[in-house]
């Protein structure tokens, strides 16, 4: 799994990942974050000198760099101040990691804070800067034995990557906390570990107000083969069909699963994408007349 997350997020290039439960998943997330701030750095230097091109034609999306334009919603990074802010703030949960100088300065510091000192730094605001500043939110409540924890912490910081990691001590299944973690931050990617298939519808409709409109993600683990989550899997279904007509709690979304057919178990992960929520309907941008 821990590819296939790294792969998702370097393709749909999200700013803020919540993640419940600290782990081997950790590093594979807090990698791509890191390495989608390199790609766009290199991205911002191409069209610095007018190179982002395709023969003639614009490779990249000037909504996403410089802000401006409809862009379906996906490039309005008008929040981008105010998470920024809203991450600064105390955090009774919150476990500082140690110190790291590798990608200079801290992704706390604003989501604009970029990943180095190069002089090809995002424009505040923008997309870019809010991807720039990705930032991963662990939740773990450091109880049991063989906690993996402490070692993310600690990898983190061997690899440099410290100012990327927020961990966060808590019961996962603690009902305030949706309220109460990083409290002004609206996540783009949840990946949900649980092993509680009993409790995940539970979980999921607390943390859902949480997930941005414009296209955010809960990705959740083991949902197939399993008769617990099964059920729920199958109800999620029925109701992203019924999503059309906007039907609280949850809105428009989509939901497609995905099974590893050799294995009995942790065998499959279920994505559902919010479309809009209740606030209306979120549509990608159209940018050209052919692929």
């Amino acid at each position: 799994l821990g590819p296939m997350l790294y792969s998702l997020v370097r393709f749909t290039k999200p700013a803020r990942v919540l993640e419940v439960g600290a782990g081997y998943t950790s590093m594979f997330l807090l990698q791509a974050l890191a390495d989608n701030a390199a790609e766009l750095e290199a991205y911002r230097e191409l069209r610095t000198a007018r190179l982002c091109r395709c023969g003639e034609v614009p490779w990249s999306v000037d909504a996403f760099f410089v802000g401006g334009g409809d862009g379906g919603g996906r490039y309005r990074g008008d929040g981008a101040d105010a998470e920024a802010k809203a991450e600064r703030e105390p955090d009774p949960h919150w476990l500082p990691a140690a110190s790291s100088s590798r990608h200079g300065q801290s992704a706390e510091a604003g989501a604009g804070a970029g990943a180095g000192t190069s002089s090809f730094q995002p424009a505040p605001g923008t997309e870019d800067s809010r991807v720039t500043g990705g930032m991963l939110h662990c939740i773990d409540n450091m109880a049991h034995a063989h906690t993996t924890a402490h070692i993310v912490s600690a990898a983190a910081a061997a690899l440099g990557m410290s100012d990327r990691l927020r961990l966060h001590q808590g019961d996962a299944f603690d009902p305030d906390l949706p309220s109460t973690l990083a409290p002004g931050t609206e996540f783009d990617l949840l990946w949900i570990d649980l092993g509680a298939a009993h409790r995940i519808e539970g979980f999921f409709d607390a943390w859902w107000p949480r997930v941005r409109a414009e296209g955010g993600m809960v990705m959740v683990h083991s949902t197939l083969t399993n008769s617990l989550s099964r059920g729920w899997v199958e109800r999620m279904r029925e109701k992203s069909r019924e999503s059309e007509s906007g039907m609280p709690p949850y809105g428009r979304f989509d939901t497609v699963s995905l099974l590893e057919p050799h294995k009995m178990f942790q065998n499959s992960i279920s994505i559902f994408q919010k479309r809009g929520g209740p606030y209306g309907r979120y549509d990608e941008p159209i940018h050209t007349k052919y692929p």
